[in-house]
């Protein structure tokens, strides 16, 4: 399995199968490099990637921040759990009284643990690279499971990846909901 460090430039005369990452300028006035994975289920490309080229993933424009943004395309494996818990400031009274108040804004983010069992080599590495070059400080798209189904930023602060035996992987993380 190639690791998820080194990362080659955009070729056209490469042809690219899933999962396969490329750094590619997006845009011709911008220097900074985006990370794309291939998301076609069937076929190769030699197509250039692009926000609207659909054999490309990995950057979508977001219109909450109006910006172009990393969004997670692997389906999680189906034991995917929701957790929730707002926040909320109590008083608390005599005789068992107690009032209580939302705590700001945004008091009801949802945190997805997602698990990404009997992975191939190739997207096993495409999932790790993207977690990896986030750095848990650059949130992402991603659709979480229904009935949260609903495109929410996030940050994932832990992950771990396991082998299990050759081309069969599993990767596992807790995506946070954050508010940009």
């Amino acid at each position: 399995m190639a690791n998820i460090y080194d990362i080659p430039e955009w070729k056209s005369t490469t042809t690219y199968r899933l999962d396969d990452i490329v750094h590619y300028k997006l845009g011709s006035g911008s220097d900074r490099k985006r990370f794309y994975w291939y998301s076609r289920v069937n076929g190769v490309t030699t197509s250039a990637p692009s926000l609207f080229n659909t054999e490309w993933g990995g950057v979508k424009y977001d219109t909450r921040t109006l910006k172009n943004k990393p969004e997670f395309i692997w389906n999680p494996s189906y034991n995917v759990s929701v957790e929730s818990a707002p926040r909320v400031l109590r008083l608390k009274f005599g005789d068992g009284y107690e009032q209580r108040i939302t705590d700001g804004i945004n008091s009801n983010l949802i945190s997805v643990s997602v698990s990404f069992d009997s992975r191939d080599n190739q997207e096993a590495r495409a999932i790790s690279h993207f977690l990896s070059v986030r750095k848990a400080r650059e949130s992402f798209i991603f659709v979480a499971p229904s009935p949260y189904s609903s495109e929410k930023l996030f940050v994932a602060r832990r992950w771990s990846f396991s082998m299990a035996f050759y081309d069969n992987n599993n990767v596992r993380a807790t995506f946070e909901e954050v508010v940009i």
